[in-house]
């Protein structure tokens, strides 16, 4: 039996140790709930409601070092709300994410574990080297993205060609029923060496069963559907039954029962912005923890005032001046003529990399423009589809949304061509994408967007995931909204 007492003492130098060497970590450490119980699997867990479970036995069995790094690991997913910020993307993976930065931040901070596993980014881009070079990416690249923008990065199965679900190289098949386009993933491990370890389901005939292999760095030889993991979880809002002998309690507000989810957001951002000072005045911030903090600080843009504002100077531009009608307020000025109505041609990225959640807000933002002035909408993938017209909101519902095609790879030139062919000046220009973009980079990419942006009145370039400074396009960040 695991003495509980050698273990509370042990805990209390920990703390100790934690204090000199990462001052944002122990800051954090002391408001977090942590409960000592069998019923975990693992050394250390976090529950949905924040709460820090250690496995007495598995947790004495660590050196020192991998105490240390366990104790911030789950802190960082506590105060960062990982399991919250998890939303509609497949947990698994959300999760291997996450490990990544929050790693990346403890590296900068702590001596690396001796005993435990763990996955860091420089691995991640050895490990997709292709995907990254196919998107002009480094590893510099991708330690300043956020987690979002890194979940985007991983490839989904026949990527490169194909409308995505289709099969593929290397895709597994039901050794029952031979099926390779009803599967999912019940239970996935990414091994640091490229391979995993899987339970497959075949939705087709209800077979189920093991398998290894190896994960391709192509676009094209992903060898599991990884876009479509199943995990036998609880829904979000709910939480583990947990019972075992309380290690700390931890500050009570943040563990209050009747507090919102966007309350008890708000009340960790003030714990981070706490423990943040505390590592200010240590007199060293490592530069992941920066990027991390000061992204989830940071004030939010109202980019939809942004949007709106760039269709009214693309509005504006659409009259001029005229003395054979004065100003009607002051005579001695000319009055305004508008000489074209413009159209709003909308340039959606219906790529593979597309989630359902991002395509709805796309697709919001044309219901709300619609009936104001004429709409088109271009769908584009790796090619680029015949113009959806609207008139009105009810053709955005009726004809766009029931119309729209996509799920290929991501080239955005043959859109700007057939726009650039069809607009007329000034018209607006709006390009709604995740960034992800395989040509962005190309001299015929950007010369189309140079001559679109010079024909149109205004041009938008808004995104979900990573951003461009394209002059003279203005660039917008969305933020992805919960559907609910």
């Amino acid at each position: 039996m695991v003495d509980i007492t050698q273990l509370r003492e042990e805990y209390e130098k920990l703390k100790s140790v934690i204090t000199a060497t990462a001052p944002f970590i122990a800051s954090l450490l002391r408001k977090v709930r942590i409960i000592l119980t069998y019923s975990s699997s693992t050394a250390g867990a976090v529950s949905y409601k924040g709460i820090m479970i250690l496995r007495p036995d598995e947790w004495l069995s660590l050196p020192l070092k991998d105490k240390v790094w366990l104790l911030s690991h789950e802190v960082l997913h506590i105060a960062f709300r990982d399991q919250q910020r998890c939303g509609s993307r497949n947990p698994i993976l959300w999760n291997y994410v996450s490990d990544l930065v929050n790693n990346e931040i403890l590296t900068q901070m702590l001596p690396k574990p001796e005993r435990l596993g763990g996955v860091f980014i420089d691995e991640f881009c050895g490990l997709f080297r292709d995907v990254l070079s196919s998107l002009n990416l480094d590893v510099d690249d991708v330690k300043q993205m956020s987690k979002e923008e890194i979940y985007r990065l991983i490839p989904k199965p026949d990527g490169g060609g194909g409308k995505g679900g289709e099969g593929g190289f290397g895709r597994p098949r039901c050794p029952k029923c031979g099926s390779d386009k009803d599967l999912v993933i019940k239970r996935l491990k990414i091994n640091r060496d490229g391979t995993y370890e899987a339970k497959f389901k075949c939705r087709k005939c209800g077979h189920e069963w093991d398998d290894e292999g190896t994960i391709g760095t192509g676009w094209g030889e992903t060898r599991i559907p990884v876009e479509k993991i199943e995990v036998d979880l609880p829904p979000p809002g709910t939480d583990f039954s947990l019972e075992g002998e309380v290690l700390q309690e931890g500050d009570q507000s943040l563990y209050d029962e009747e507090l919102t989810d966007e309350e008890l957001e708000e009340r960790w951002k003030e714990e981070i912005s706490k423990a943040y000072t505390a590592q200010k005045m240590a007199g060293t911030i490592p530069a992941a923890l920066r990027r991390v903090v000061e992204r989830l600080l940071r004030p939010k843009v109202d980019w939809r005032n942004l949007l709106r504002q760039a269709f009214r100077y693309g509005m504006g531009r659409t009259v001029v001046s005229t003395y054979k009608r004065p100003s009607r307020k002051v005579p001695v000025f000319p009055g305004l003529r508008r000489f074209t109505i413009p159209t709003v041609w909308f340039l959606i990225d219906t790529s593979g990399s597309i989630s359902q959640r991002e395509l709805d807000q796309f697709v919001s933002e044309v219901y709300a423009v619609a009936g104001e002035t004429p709409v088109k909408v271009i769908c584009w993938d790796a090619e680029a589809y015949e113009p959806l017209r609207a008139r009105s909101k009810s053709d955005v519902v009726n004809r766009v949304w029931k119309r729209m095609r996509g799920g290929g790879g991501t080239k955005i030139q043959y859109a700007l061509k057939k726009t650039l062919a069809m607009m007329r000046p000034r018209d607006i220009v709006v390009v709604l994408t995740d960034g992800y973009i395989w040509d962005i980079d190309e001299d015929e990419t950007k010369s189309l967007l140079s001559t679109v942006a010079s024909k149109s009145s205004v041009a938008v370039f808004a995104s979900t995931g990573r951003t461009y400074e394209i002059p003279p396009w203005i660039s917008i960040r969305i933020e992805v909204e919960n559907s609910s």
